[in-house]
């Protein structure tokens, strides 16, 4: 409720520093280069907690420009490092993505399931076809 509240007073506030600006007023406040001030997650019962992808210091970057491109960057910090940056290992590019797999199916777990029901879809029937044959 507090979200949603906070949100419309938000929209309403903008909505009354827009009225009477024009497109590209609104546009020259926004272009230019924005840094991360900090990632977090509201969760269901209202607590939050740092994005888990980016982790509780995430750093980034979002860049507008005046013809309607943008570019965003944001990274985990604290996340392993290689040994060799210019060359990881495969077993370094392994628990990278692991984790990273890892964490995609904790945050989205019915969504996960959907892709491993598709993929198994996609794969089950042409072997299964071509056994019969």
């Amino acid at each position: 409720m507090k979200c949603t509240l906070s949100f419309l007073l938000g929209f309403a506030l903008c909505a009354v520093s827009a009225f009477g600006q024009t497109e590209s007023e609104i546009r020259n406040q926004i272009v230019g280069t924005w840094k991360l001030v900090s990632t977090e997650e509201t969760m269901k019962d209202g607590t939050t907690r740092p994005f888990l992808s980016f982790g509780p210091h995430g750093k980034g970057f979002l860049m507008y420009q005046p013809d309607g491109f943008m570019c965003a960057d944001i990274v985990n910090p604290d996340r392993p490092k290689w040994a060799d940056p210019s060359h990881a290992t495969l077993e370094e590019k392994t628990a990278a993505a692991a984790k990273a797999a890892d964490k995609i199916v904790r945050e989205h777990p019915y969504q996960a399931i959907g892709i491993a029901f598709g993929v198994g879809l996609l794969t089950g029937v042409p072997v299964m076809r071509s056994r019969r044959d």
